[in-house]
């Protein structure tokens, strides 16, 4: 899969938190987009497989702040049970964390390089998608 270049889907199922994250210089989030904080800075970005980031959440909406100071503008972030794109998805992966491979996409941790937590998938819809418990409610699984 690749990352996002426009607005993608937002399909939530059960409750939801919304949280508001403050944004990197320079950084722009699509509606969709998983979001993580940079841990030098605490501030928002689009997610990556790259080291040094906590995934919190996915956008709710677009937010650009392009030309932007840090902090300049806050995002809006989801938290709680979502569908992903997902690559080498497998029905045993469920009830297993799931890692970022870009701002789109997740993946078992064989195709990531930084192993970076989303959250745990709840249930297996192909080789390419699923359900994943995103953010706040499984902390204390994805620190594990």
């Amino acid at each position: 899969m690749t990352a996002l270049s426009a607005n993608g889907n937002l399909e939530y199922r059960g409750p939801v938190l919304i949280r508001q994250y403050p944004m990197g210089a320079a950084k722009k989030l699509y509606k969709g987009s998983l979001v993580a904080i940079l841990q030098s800075t605490g501030l928002a970005e689009a997610a990556t497989d790259a080291a040094s980031i906590t995934i919190v959440g996915i956008a709710t909406k677009a937010c650009d702040n392009s030309a932007g100071a840090a902090s300049a503008l806050w995002c809006e972030v989801l938290i709680g049970e979502v569908r992903l794109a997902g690559s080498s998805l497998e029905q045993v992966d469920v009830g297993k964390l799931v890692y970022v491979s870009d701002d789109a996409t997740v993946g078992d941790g064989t195709l990531t390089t930084n192993d970076i937590p989303v959250g745990v998938m709840t249930e297996y819809v192909s080789a390419t998608e699923c359900w994943v418990a995103i953010g706040e409610r499984v902390a204390g699984i994805a620190s594990t």
